[in-house]
């Protein structure tokens, strides 16, 4: 029985991390299709509008982490280069429209990427846990 112990100690270790690893699969984010359409839809048209200039464009929040709820906001981080407020108003506008066609909220936090501070809390939190559209 003695000999079993070595044995018995790797299974609770191996049991442990395969828990872990349910717990880390569990967290992805889970959208509805509609969600997931209308964040599509959302990427599709700033990558038209600004090409190139489109540097980030990321979910982050509680969707991100898997720990949103259904009336929880859809935050998205959208970095472009040589950010004007027409460009800004732009973004802003489109997550209206498409968050009124769509019936969800869509909370785009919109930045200049040259100004976007990576040294910040939310901007740690974001390069963690966030997922790129």
């Amino acid at each position: 029985m003695a000999a079993l112990a070595p044995y018995a100690r790797d299974l609770v270790t191996l049991f442990a991390w395969w828990l872990l690893l349910l717990a880390f699969v569990a967290m992805k984010p889970h959208l509805s299709a509609l969600e997931k359409g209308a964040l599509e839809v959302l990427a599709k048209g700033l990558r038209e509008r600004f090409g190139a200039r489109l540097h980030t464009l990321t979910l982050f929040g509680s969707r991100a982490r898997g720990s949103g709820r259904d009336d929880s906001d859809l935050d998205v981080l959208v970095l472009i280069d040589a950010m004007s407020r027409d460009d800004r108003r732009a973004v802003q506008d489109l997550a209206a429209d498409l968050g009124i066609a769509h019936h969800l909220l869509l909370s785009p936090l919109v930045a200049d990427a040259s100004s976007w501070r990576c040294d910040l809390p939310l901007a740690r939190a974001i390069e963690q846990d966030g997922v790129a559209l």
